[in-house]
């Protein structure tokens, strides 16, 4: 039989981890996530592993997951405004090269 775990600690660095992913996030150091996201997933199976019924009535880790949650929505957000930004970028060079190669076309008429 394993040890229990100390979910507190563990949900703390559950916490730890997704606000380092926001910051990393809003300082564009978007190479970095990846990498935190499966840290991040196996804290996450960690604290949820082995739960038994009296385990989840500890207030005190639970309001940690809480906060997680609140934070997981503005990695969303994030995520998702980058996302659109990136699609924006892509057009905008799709449509550039576009007009490029339709005045390369042009030119090379004469």
């Amino acid at each position: 039989m394993r040890p229990a775990i100390d979910r507190r600690r563990v949900a703390e660095e559950l916490l730890h981890l997704s606000k380092e992913m926001l910051s990393a996030m809003r300082e564009n150091r978007w190479e970095e996530l990846a990498e935190m996201q499966e840290r991040r997933e196996r804290v996450i199976a960690a604290l949820f592993d082995d739960l038994t019924p009296g385990c989840v009535s500890d207030d005190d880790w639970i309001s940690i997951v809480r906060d997680v949650q609140v934070l997981n929505g503005a990695l969303v957000e994030l995520a998702l405004r980058e996302r659109d930004r990136a699609a924006g970028e892509l057009t905008s060079f799709k449509a550039s090269r576009k007009a490029d190669a339709a005045y390369l076309d042009v030119m090379n008429r004469d």
